[in-house]
C-alpha cells in the first residue's frame, strides 16, 4: 500500500527542515521548533501538519523580512529539472514536501505581516515553486491584490523555468482542489484569459496539461466561452493542441454541449432510426444490466457518432439524479446498422450508495437524448 500524503511531513522531514534554519539563521530554537511543529503529529491529516509546521515557523523565527528572506534563500536545496516534480526530501536543502509548509508560511508572511514587501514576496514565490510548486500559496497573492499579482504572473509565462510558467496557470485556476476558490476568476475568466493564451502552446505538456485544467474549470461558470475558445484555438495538424482543447473540453464533452461537440467533429445528427433495449425490466443491486444500442443510418451521408449513456440513479429522497458514462464513438455509413452491447453494474461500491424504485438509462448521441428505458432496481 503506497505511504499517505501525510506521512511526507513526518518527524524526520521536520527535523530537517530545523537543521536547515539552524545553519542558515544561528539563532534558531531548533529544539523548541521541532517540539511544537511535530506535537500530536501522529493525529493530523495533512493539511493539519502543514498548518502547524507553518504556525511553528511564526513561533520560532523573527518578524524580520530581510532576515527571513535570506536564511530561506539560503536553505533552499537545488531546483527540479524542466522534466521533473520534486516530492521526496532531497539531501542538500530544501525541496519536496517539506517546502509545503515553508511556502504557506513566506506568502502569509509577506502578505499579512510586511505588506510593504509584496513584490519580494512574490520573487520568494518564484524561487520556491522550482522545489515545490507554490500554486497554492500565490493564491494568498491573488486574493490580497490580484491586479499586482496577474501582472507579474503574465511576466513569468515568459520564464525559462517550465515550473514558474505553470505557476502562472495553475496559480490562477478558479476551482484549483484543495486551494481557495478565486471567486473573481470564476466571474471574470478574462482577466486569466492571457496567461492562458501565451502557454497554450508551451513546450512542456506539464504547463499545457495546466491550461486544459484552468480552461475546465472556467467552463463551469462558462461553457459558450470555453467552446467559442476552442473552435478559436483548433488547428487540424496540431496535435498537442488538440489535445490541449480535449481536456479542457472534457466537461463539456461529457455534458453533450453542442458547440464542443462540433468542435470535434460530432455536429447534430439527423435521419438515424435509434433503439434501446435492455435485457431485463428488473436488476438486483450487486448485478449488472445488459443493453443493445441499434443504430440505422438512413441518410445518403456517413456521420461520426460520439455515443454516451446516463443512468438515472434513484436517491433516498425518491429523485432521480443523472451521471453520463461513455459508451463509444464512430462513424456510420449511408444505409448503413450498427449495434452495440454494453453491460452497466450495479456492483456495490464505498462511492455510491443504491436505492430500490425506478430507475431510467438515457442514450446520448452527440450530446442528444436518442433513445430512453425504465427498469427497476431491486
Amino acid at each position: 500500500m503506497p505511504e499517505a500524503f501525510k506521512e511526507k511531513l513526518n518527524i524526520n522531514a521536520i527535523e530537517y527542515l530545523a537543521t536547515n534554519i539552524k545553519t542558515a539563521y544561528i539563532n534558531f530554537d531548533e529544539l523548541g521548533f521541532v517540539a511544537e511543529a511535530s506535537n500530536r503529529l501522529d493525529t493530523l491529516e495533512l493539511k493539519a501538519r502543514s498548518n502547524q509546521i507553518k504556525q511553528a515557523l511564526f513561533s520560532f523565527l523573527p518578524n524580520k523580512f530581510e532576515e527571513v528572506s535570506a536564511t530561506f534563500k539560503q536553505c533552499l536545496g537545488e531546483p527540479a529539472k524542466a522534466d521533473e516534480i520534486i516530492f521526496d526530501a532531497q539531501p542538500n536543502g530544501l525541496a519536496g514536501w517539506i517546502m509545503m509548509p515553508v511556502i504557506d508560511y513566506l506568502a502569509q508572511f509577506a502578505v499579512e505581516h510586511h505588506p510593504d514587501k509584496f513584490q519580494a514576496g512574490l520573487e520568494l514565490m518564484h524561487a520556491c515553486t522550482k522545489r515545490f510548486s507554490a500554486e497554492f500559496a500565490i493564491r494568498k497573492f491573488l486574493l490580497d491584490r490580484p491586479e499586482q499579482t496577474l501582472a507579474v504572473l503574465i511576466k513569468w509565462c515568459d520564464d525559462i523555468d517550465p515550473h514558474v510558467r505553470r505557476l502562472a496557470s495553475e496559480g490562477t485556476r478558479p476551482y484549483l482542489p484543495w486551494g481557495v476558490n478565486l471567486k473573481l476568476f470564476a466571474k471574470r475568466p478574462e482577466l486569466i484569459l492571457p496567461i492562458l493564451e501565451k502557454l497554450k502552446d508551451d513546450e512542456s505538456e506539464y504547463v499545457r496539461r495546466s491550461v486544459a485544467n484552468s480552461l475546465n474549470d472556467i467552463a463551469k461558470d462558462h461553457p459558450d466561452l470555453i467552446a467559442e475558445l476552442a473552435k478559436k484555438w483548433w488547428q487540424p495538424k496540431n496535435k498537442p493542441r488538440q489535445k490541449l482543447i480535449k481536456h479542457a473540453c472534457r466537461t463539456l464533452l461529457k455534458n453533450g454541449h453542442p458547440g464542443v461537440l462540433a468542435c470535434f467533429g460530432y455536429p447534430p445528427t439527423s435521419g438515424l432510426n435509434i433503439s434501446l433495449s435492455l435485457s431485463n425490466t428488473e436488476v438486483a443491486i450487486g448485478e449488472s444490466l445488459s443493453m443493445q444500442l441499434t443504430i440505422h443510418n438512413q441518410l445518403t451521408l456517413s456521420q461520426n457518432l460520439l455515443i454516451d449513456y446516463v443512468v438515472f440513479h434513484q436517491k433516498a429522497n425518491r429523485q432521480l439524479t443523472p451521471k453520463v458514462f461513455k459508451w463509444t464513438s464512430c462513424g456510420i455509413h449511408a444505409d448503413e446498422q450498427k449495434e452495440w452491447y454494453k453491460q452497466h453494474s450495479f456492483k456495490i461500491v464505498t462511492t455510491r450508495k443504491y436505492y430500490i424504485g425506478l430507475h431510467r438509462i438515457d442514450v446520448l448521441v452527440n450530446g442528444r437524448v436518442e433513445a430512453s428505458a425504465d427498469f427497476q432496481l431491486v
